[in-house]
């Protein structure tokens, strides 16, 4: 019997933000009554900005079901997954991080994911650009 179904997604920090160059990998678990119920959202790649590997509380995530839009795709999600990041609300699976911390984790994040072997199983590609920045880095 399924009760959930799993997506993992990626996103890129957006430029000129402490984010910047870092790949950042997680995923949403969505209950069987999506689009009428929210996923739970969860971050894999440290970022500073979210705990790793645990149920974000967010306005649009499972633990806030009264305020989720049935109209929210997985597009619309992420996008305000994106924007929460480059907020600084306390929620349950936020840190606090100063912006260097942060930076330092953008950098770190493309090792990070390439040690991950679900990340470079799902996405080859992605795991190929994250090569070529390690190598242009060290070049």
């Amino acid at each position: 019997m399924v009760t959930c179904l799993v997506r993992h997604y990626v996103i890129r920090g957006p430029e000129n933000t402490v984010y910047s160059g870092g790949i950042y990998h997680g995923k949403l678990k969505f209950p069987i009554e999506y689009p009428f119920r929210p996923p739970s959202i969860y971050m894999i790649t440290p970022s500073g900005r979210f705990k790793t590997n645990t149920r974000l509380c967010l306005s649009f995530s499972d633990f806030h079901p009264d305020t989720w839009n049935p109209t929210w795709s997985l597009s619309t999600i992420l996008t305000g997954l994106l924007s929460f990041m480059l907020e600084e609300h306390n929620a349950v699976g936020s840190l606090q991080a100063s912006d260097s911390v942060r930076r330092v984790y953008a950098k770190k994040s493309l090792q990070f994911n390439m040690n991950d072997g679900t990340f470079v199983e799902l996405f080859p590609d992605i795991a190929n650009v994250c090569i070529a920045m390690i190598v242009n880095v060290m070049c």
